[in-house]
């Protein structure tokens, strides 16, 4: 892997846009005389903080406050970073499908394509105890599957015998 003029981002790797720049398509249901901070900054801000752990509006100020001086850089706040008020008045009238799509549309170019997953079946009646079980863990692969506490390898699922 060759590395760019930087030195840090390899040659062949696509340039990502910001995920401000991203938030940017996302209606401001706000009037005019009452935004202080611009809606793509606090939706990044709320977007950082449920990925860095906040799992409530109070949780997410506190991870804010915590590198004040930092997060008002990044995120170009002026003084301070938002309250949960004002987070949980951006929030209500939001456009929740126009956040997601942007959010969609920012990260799917940078993700890997999924890993092809292949269905298992269970039997219900061995499960439930009215037939003999065999311990079949319902974990199949393009590797192995995993059956009565054994490993068995696709190539020798054919034969029937354990790997």
């Amino acid at each position: 892997m060759e590395l760019g003029e930087a030195g840090g981002v390899p040659s062949g790797a696509p340039m990502v846009t910001s995920l401000m720049t991203a938030l940017d398509s996302v209606p401001d249901h706000r009037r005019a005389a009452g935004r202080r901070l611009a809606l793509p900054a606090v939706l990044a801000f709320l977007s950082c903080g449920v990925l860095c752990g906040g799992r409530s509006l109070l949780a997410i100020v506190e991870w804010g406050r915590a590198h004040e001086a930092w997060y008002c850089a990044v995120f170009g706040f002026r003084r301070c970073t938002p309250c949960v008020n004002t987070l949980h008045r951006v929030l209500t009238g939001s456009d929740v499908s126009a956040f997601e799509t942007s959010l969609r549309t920012w990260i799917e170019p940078q993700l890997e394509p999924p890993i092809t997953l292949e269905p298992v079946a269970t039997d219900g009646k061995a499960a439930r105890g009215a037939k003999e079980q065999h311990h079949l863990a319902p974990t199949c692969s393009a590797l192995s599957l995993v059956a009565a506490g054994r490993c068995w390898r696709n190539s020798r699922l054919a034969n029937g015998s354990p790997g």
